[in-house]
């Protein structure tokens, strides 16, 4: 399974949305964000959900990107940032060829792993192996040519370099797969091959 880049998605800076105003103490859970923006009304809440992401997770991101399909435009998707309750911005672009973004529609009826549980489990793993991690990057997408959406969590740590990944089930929270540094790689240079452990 790929390590998943929404290029599109990191085309928006999350620094730029930091100052918006929380309605939340605490950054909210990915699929109670889903559930929210599918019924806010706002652009791309009727349109089919690819994926999301979310930068920075101690344990959960400030806010959420959601990719969606954008019906009545061939080609065209939307991503949608989700922060404090509110769809604080949104825009529009064409996929690019080469870009590895997701295609398939998430079914809401098999989300039943949220990310909270996610974080804990990846906590847990790391833990077991002894790596030590500062914030978490979440990715959520269905598999390749299937459609159970996984999350994949993206381990870094404080000089902001991935020690780690672990992919599991949103449907059932089992850890499908997880990729680790080799030590003499990640000592030696940040960001190094991972290894694949395949579970």
């Amino acid at each position: 399974m790929k390590h998943w880049i929404y290029i599109g998605l990191l085309a928006l800076s999350t620094s730029a949305f930091q100052a918006v105003a929380s309605d939340y103490d605490a950054a909210a859970d990915g699929i109670d964000v889903i559930a929210f923006f599918t019924g806010a009304g706002a652009p791309g809440s009727n349109e089919p959900v690819l994926g999301m992401v979310g930068f920075y997770g101690q344990p959960q991101p400030p806010q959420w990107l959601i990719l969606t399909s954008v019906l009545s435009k061939p080609g065209v998707l939307r991503e949608s940032v989700v922060s404090g309750g509110k769809v604080v911005a949104e825009r529009q672009f064409r996929r690019l060829p080469g870009q590895d973004l997701p295609d398939i529609p998430i079914s809401k009826r098999d989300l039943r792993f949220s990310s909270q549980a996610a974080f804990k489990v990846g906590e847990a793993e790391a833990k077991r192996r002894k790596v030590s991690f500062d914030s978490v990057h979440f990715q959520l997408r269905c598999r390749d040519q299937q459609s159970e959406p996984v999350w994949m969590l993206s381990l870094i740590n404080r000089a902001q370099v991935s020690v780690g990944a672990i992919y599991i089930s949103a449907k059932s929270g089992k850890i499908l797969r997880t990729t680790w540094p080799e030590p003499e790689k990640f000592s030696s240079v940040p960001g190094g091959a991972p290894v694949s452990n395949e579970r």
